[in-house]
């Protein structure tokens, strides 16, 4: 049963390219500040963008 659920998934890559990462942030900034009003301590309102200091760390 777990299985097909998980086969139902659209599937998911590591966002390699600056594009595909300011892509992320962007939509962190239409999501969490744009849509649910929360203020989030990293969002860069000109350029609409919420970027987290983990986001350049090596996870693995």
């Amino acid at each position: 049963m777990f299985s097909e659920w998980l086969t139902g998934l659209a599937p998911v890559h590591r966002a390699e390219s600056p594009a595909e990462r300011e892509a992320i942030y962007r939509f962190r900034y239409d999501v969490y500040v744009a849509e649910l009003g929360k203020a989030m301590p990293h969002a860069d309102h000109e350029r609409r963008t919420v970027r987290d200091p983990e986001d350049e760390q090596e996870n693995g």
